[in-house]
């Protein structure tokens, strides 16, 4: 019908519609889309990625060659226009150089590249949701997928490789040198005769001509102008009869690398103003936080010093009153010794006085009282060490609990430790007198017998 259409009109149209790849196996109906002009197909690829195919039920992508099949597609005069996405969650940082080399090697000159957005009441968005992988703070999702407000959270890389990735790409797609790769293999591609005859084109066309020539040709950009020449030279030389497609390429062009290498680039600049003031705002914040809540810390803390400087007082104080009723202890503990010791010296000098008076009868009634009292001079010598041996240990007891106090608690316990120690020689020493009080005894009772 669109055949027979075309055929009534003197200004016969061209159409353009929307395919799977799957046309690239009907063979018969390519070749009635090259009769009926329809000069242009859109095809959602997606992605060269086998993964992320399977991954969006894309199987008639993932089991095909799509390259062979663009390239069977547009060789029956048929461009081919892509819908192209990053962001799936089997993307990782190197499909973008995929992504570019795939639509280079198939010659595909619009490439419609855009981020995976998760649009609401979707089962993306949904199992996204339940995975905590949304970022609900982004505005610009639903109006397209060509922004860089991203509302998913990249399973394989982070948000911000996410967009740099993506600009990237676009700025490499959409760059003189590359567009004019594709366009001129575009055209390569086409293998067949023109659908129908030459015709002059209307007035409005010419002036479109005119325009976009003036625009490309009539510049002081040296690469603007190298690139419009170097599609208008082979197409001319080569293929004249897809000047009218290589004028809708160059068009649009201008559009298309306006977007990335302007409003694109604009979008980045408002981007990282945005993230600036962001930045320092929650900066301030951050501050203002941290300085409250270093506040509140300092005075608990200085609460706790407080408290743990009261407990240490009164444990010094509970240790002094300890230290002054042990001190008090061991000189009343010394002064009873060393009363008995000088009550056993005089006991054993007045022995001594009674065996130097019945010396020569009594020698043996000397040696039984000498033998009693070298006993009880033994006796209190084991009294005087147990004595110092438990004053030493509450002395000993006492400086550790004092060292984890204060430094003044330790050294008037070690006092009270020197103290004790003063006590044990002078126990040592009165122990010593009594023996030899003892042994000079002794001998002067053996010179008597």
């Amino acid at each position: 019908a669109i055949i027979a259409f075309n055929d009534t009109l003197k200004f016969p149209l061209q159409y353009m519609t929307q395919v799977s790849i799957d046309l690239a196996k009907d063979e018969e109906l390519l070749q009635l889309f090259y009769e009926a002009r329809m000069t242009k197909v859109f095809i959602g690829i997606e992605t060269p990625r086998k993964a992320s195919l399977q991954e969006t039920n894309k199987h008639q992508n993932a089991r095909t060659d799509l390259v062979a099949d663009v390239k069977k597609i547009q060789s029956y005069n048929i461009g081919v226009s892509a819908g192209m996405i990053v962001g799936f969650d089997h993307d990782d940082p190197a499909i973008f150089q995929e992504q570019f080399d795939f639509i280079m090697e198939t010659d595909i000159a619009w490439a419609m590249t855009g981020i995976l957005q998760a649009v609401p009441k979707t089962p993306l968005y949904e199992r996204l949701k339940k995975e905590n992988r949304l970022d609900l703070s982004t505005k610009s999702f639903e109006l397209n997928n060509t922004a860089l407000d991203v509302n998913i959270i990249p399973k394989n890389m982070t948000k911000e490789e996410l967009v740099h990735g993506y600009t990237w790409l676009l700025r490499q797609l959409y760059s003189y040198e590359n567009y004019a790769k594709r366009v001129i293999g575009n055209i390569k591609a086409y293998t067949k005769a023109p659908a129908i005859k030459f015709y002059v084109p209307k007035v409005t066309q010419f002036k479109i001509i005119f325009r976009t020539l003036r625009y490309y040709l009539l510049t002081l950009d040296s690469k603007r102008r190298k690139f419009s020449w170097d599609i208008l030279k082979y197409t001319l030389l080569h293929k004249p009869f897809a000047l009218y497609d290589v004028m809708v390429h160059l068009v649009s062009f201008k559009h298309l690398h306006s977007y990335v290498y302007e409003y694109l680039e604009d979008a980045v600049n408002q981007k990282a103003a945005q993230f600036a003031v962001w930045e320092h705002s929650l900066s301030e914040r951050a501050g203002c936080i941290v300085s409250t809540q270093t506040g509140k810390i300092y005075e608990e803390l200085r609460k706790q010093a407080a408290a743990a400087s009261a407990q240490a007082a009164a444990v010094y104080d509970e240790l002094c009153k300890q230290s002054t009723a042990t001190s008090q202890h061991a000189r009343g503990r010394y002064e009873e010794l060393h009363q008995q010791a000088a009550v056993l010296r005089a006991q054993t000098a007045a022995v001594y006085e009674e065996l130097l008076e019945r010396a020569p009868s009594a020698s043996q009634q000397a040696a039984s009282r000498y033998d009693d009292l070298r006993a009880h001079v033994a006796k209190l010598s084991q009294q005087i060490a147990a004595t110092y041996e438990d004053l030493s240990q509450q002395a000993a007891a006492l400086s550790q609990q004092a060292a984890g106090v204060s430094k003044h608690v330790a050294a008037g316990y070690q006092e009270l430790a020197n103290q004790a120690t003063l006590a044990r020689n002078k126990a040592a020493a009165l122990g010593e007198e009594l023996k030899k009080t003892m042994h000079l005894s002794s001998i002067q009772v053996a010179r008597e017998r």
